[in-house]
């Protein structure tokens, strides 16, 4: 992969708006050789926020862009609110083509434990549920959507 640079920004509760421009060692994990392409490279962190050392309480909003030096590109929007914990996570994927696939997680918590939606679409369409589960408060992953299958007795 060539390397390329990353923008990293945030905009905080309060309107203050904070970015970093970070070259691709400083970015990625590593780089496979065989790998050209940012979308599917290792990146260090999962969120803008840990680039930026933010704590989720104090955003609003932060987005990651990341673009290829073949024309593929990535970018990455969260949204907090409640305080920090609840979030909605979107990821645009454009290949060297033009083609696009989104990607969402809706990230929700409750008293209940912790919901999970996974959104996707491509090319624009309207996004669809993809599967929604709930985390317990003692850690127990329960599946809603698509319902888990019934097991058949033998």
């Amino acid at each position: 992969m060539t390397p390329t640079s990353a923008v990293v920004e945030a905009w905080l509760i309060g309107g203050e708006h904070v970015h970093q421009v970070l070259d691709a060692w400083d970015y990625f994990d590593s780089f496979d050789e065989g790998v050209d392409d940012v979308r599917v490279a290792v990146a260090k962190y999962g969120h803008a926020i840990e680039y930026l050392s933010l704590s989720p309480r104090d955003v609003s909003r932060s987005r990651i862009l990341v673009c290829g030096s073949e024309g593929q590109s990535l970018e990455i929007i969260e949204t907090f609110w409640g305080s920090g914990p609840n979030r909605i996570i979107w990821r645009r994927d454009s290949s060297r083509n033009g083609e696009i696939a989104d990607f969402g997680i809706v990230e929700i918590h409750t008293s209940e434990g912790v919901q999970f939606l996974k959104l996707v679409a491509a090319n624009g369409a309207a996004p669809s549920l993809q599967s929604h589960a709930v985390l317990s408060p003692s850690d127990e992953l329960s599946q809603i959507y698509p319902a888990p299958e019934q097991k058949k007795k033998v």
